[in-house]
């Protein structure tokens, strides 16, 4: 009888009233001590006011149905097919939905709706995963910032290879504490690339001047970045290096100058198709010529190995003396050997390889002092 009135007075009540009346109605349907056949007037009641042609009707029963499992099925399916305002309500909350169901809905959902169900606390990767096929911007970056899911590596690379070119979503992603290696290059990649652009398009350097500065810059970070990767991830990062085009004699070079043995001959296994211990015994060794025969198996230039050779001499010696590769001050000696020693190998050194370094050392030399003058001030 109560529905029955319900029902009879919804012909003539305002819109603000019936969005009142259609909220306490739903609520009071979610509450089990009403009986079933209270129950089924409920839902005839809510069912008919899903058509009611005023959106604030509607979004009153999504809203007090959205977060609760007990909410009739058939009510937030409909719901969710509605305007984009009240649909995300329930897209975002409603426990109702099965994965299929929300995958299927993101295979063909606008933006609302893909970000709606980005941020569903919790969510699943097979959910993200249809979320980010899609390709919508503002759904990737809320998945980055929905704290209940932790992305897997898969979805971390689809992210990253679709909108890495994106500040907000490189800074989400580099935020994520198990991000793969290969995925921060990636980033580091981008970022070069977008800094390249942006000095190009406002001529702050030339051309050819702008890509050295760029260049340099992302292969100092990449050796940055791989002297921390676990080892585990080395092989992967060397792939991705060299699938990319950054697996360079400029670049290897940087990364014996920096002390980073590992991480070289995980590189020059990987060009030369030899195995990872065959080139650190070589090495150890202090087997020159062997060492060059493997070289030239790797397709790099031949005007780099007196470089790197050099670089190879300068830190066996260091290793053997109980030297520290993490040490700057070793960092800042060896490169200081690297140059002198190039130098005297060569009647005719490479010009551009001695400038870059050159360079190498300056950077070196600059870190050093500034780790000493932090130093001092921390004991000021």
């Amino acid at each position: 009888m109560i529905v029955q009135r319900f029902l009879h007075w919804l012909n003539n009540a305002p819109k603000s009233s019936r969005a009142d009346a259609a909220a306490a109605l739903a609520r009071a349907r979610l509450d089990p001590a009403m009986s079933a056949d209270e129950r089924d007037a409920a839902d005839a009641a809510l069912t008919l006011l899903l058509d009611d042609p005023a959106p604030k009707v509607r979004y009153a029963i999504a809203d007090a149905l959205a977060s609760h499992a007990l909410a009739p099925r058939h009510m937030i399916i409909a719901l969710a097919r509605d305007q984009a305002d009240i649909a995300m309500i329930v897209l975002c909350r409603s426990p109702v939905f099965l994965d299929s169901e929300l995958v299927d809905i993101a295979r063909d959902g606008d933006g609302v709706a893909l970000t709606a169900i980005a941020c569903r606390q919790p969510l699943s990767n097979y959910v993200a995963s249809a979320i980010i096929k899609n390709g919508n911007y503002a759904a990737s970056l809320a998945l980055l910032q929905n704290n209940s899911i932790n992305l897997d590596v898969a979805n971390l690379h689809a992210v990253a290879n679709m909108f890495g070119g994106h500040a907000e979503i490189r800074e989400a992603l580099l935020a994520e504490p198990n991000l793969p290696a290969e995925i921060r290059q990636a980033l580091i990649l981008e970022l070069a690339n977008a800094l390249e652009n942006l000095v190009l398009e406002n001529s702050w350097l030339g051309k050819v001047r702008a890509k050295r500065v760029v260049r340099e810059a992302r292969d100092r970070a990449t050796s940055q970045l791989a002297m921390n990767i676990a080892p585990e991830e080395t092989a992967q990062m060397v792939e991705h290096l060299r699938k990319s085009g950054q697996l360079t004699a400029a670049f290897l070079l940087r990364t014996i100058c920096g002390g980073n043995i590992h991480l070289f001959v995980a590189a020059i296994a990987n060009l030369a198709g030899i195995p990872e211990n065959r080139i650190l015994a070589v090495l150890q060794q202090g087997r020159s010529a062997a060492f060059r025969a493997i070289y030239e198996r790797s397709s790099l230039p031949k005007s780099a190995i007196s470089a790197i050779t050099a670089a190879i001499d300068a830190w066996r010696d260091e290793i053997e003396a109980g030297s520290s590769e993490d040490d700057i001050d070793v960092q800042r000696r060896v490169m200081e050997r690297v140059v002198e020693k190039y130098g005297s190998m060569n009647t005719a050194p490479d010009q551009r390889l001695l400038a870059l370094l050159r360079r190498i050392l300056a950077e070196v030399t600059r870190d050093a002092a500034l780790m000493r003058a932090r130093a001092i001030s921390s004991a000021a």
